[in-house]
């Protein structure tokens, strides 16, 4: 599934053991925020993110909290992967997903 960013997109792990992944084109040098919140059932959401030459790039998640975020910049440009199962792989879940581009911050122009 394709996503952009400033996406909320939800979804569910269902039956145990399923994967969900979601694809957005990126650029060398942008950060990018992924954030996925459990909504329903005892999983936890667990996620990967792969770059363009599909090389696992970032990993977030946490057995113990409904919420998994992570700020990464990208390396490449083209399409980049992100990859959600629930973290023990034996529970089902609904949850959202949610990318966001980050602005760079500001160079100060010289006086």
């Amino acid at each position: 599934m394709t996503i952009a960013f400033g996406d909320l997109v939800e979804c569910d792990i269902n039956p145990v053991g399923d994967v969900d992944l979601y694809r957005f084109s990126g650029a060398s040098g942008e950060t990018v925020r992924i954030q996925a919140t459990q909504k329903t059932g005892p999983g936890t959401p667990y996620f990967e993110l792969y770059d363009p030459g599909n090389v696992k790039i970032a990993e977030r998640g946490n057995r113990w909290d409904a919420i998994s975020a992570l700020e990464v910049q990208l390396t490449g440009t083209g399409t980049y992967t992100i990859r959600v199962y629930d973290a023990d792989v034996n529970e089902t879940m609904g949850y959202r997903i949610f990318l966001q581009r980050l602005v760079p911050p500001l160079s100060p122009a010289p006086m």
